[in-house]
C-alpha cells in the first residue's frame, strides 16, 4: 500500500469529505485540478471529462473553497478520457459534491473522507 492509497479509494453518495488543497500529493499532480482566482481557489459546476486536461474544461457556478471545508459526495461522474483506467490514476476521478449549499465537481485528490481528514495529504 502506497502513501496515496486513501486518495484512490472510491467514495460513496452521502459520504462526508474534507477538502484538501495542500500536502505532498499535490507535488505529484501534473495538471490543474482547481480554479485559481486572486487570493482564493474555486471548484466549478462542471468539468468536461472528454477533453480534460485542456484549456477550456471548467464550466458553471464557481464555488469558493478552502483547505478543510466539509462537503458531501453526491455521485462519481467519471474519469477524464485522457487518463488511464489503471487504479493508480484514480486521483483524477471526478466527483459531484455539495459544498456551501452549491453543487460542483472536483477531482478525487481533493476529497478526504472526513473520518480520515488527517491522512492522504490534508494538513
Amino acid at each position: 500500500m502506497d502513501q496515496y492509497s486513501l486518495i484512490r479509494s472510491t467514495l460513496s453518495p452521502g459520504q462526508l469529505v474534507s477538502i484538501s488543497l495542500e500536502g505532498d500529493i499535490f507535488k505529484d499532480i501534473e495538471f490543474t485540478t482547481v480554479g485559481i482566482r486572486k487570493g482564493y481557489r474555486v471548484f466549478f459546476g462542471y468539468i468536461r471529462l472528454d477533453t480534460w486536461p485542456g484549456w477550456n474544461d471548467y464550466f458553471g457556478t464557481e464555488v469558493r473553497i478552502n483547505e478543510g471545508d466539509t462537503g458531501a459526495i453526491l455521485r462519481k461522474t467519471g474519469r477524464p478520457g485522457s487518463i488511464s483506467d489503471d487504479p493508480k490514476w484514480a486521483i483524477y476521478d471526478v466527483y459531484e459534491i455539495l459544498i456551501h449549499g452549491k453543487i460542483c465537481q472536483t477531482f478525487r485528490c481533493h476529497l478526504i473522507p472526513s473520518d480520515q481528514s488527517s491522512l492522504g495529504g490534508a494538513k
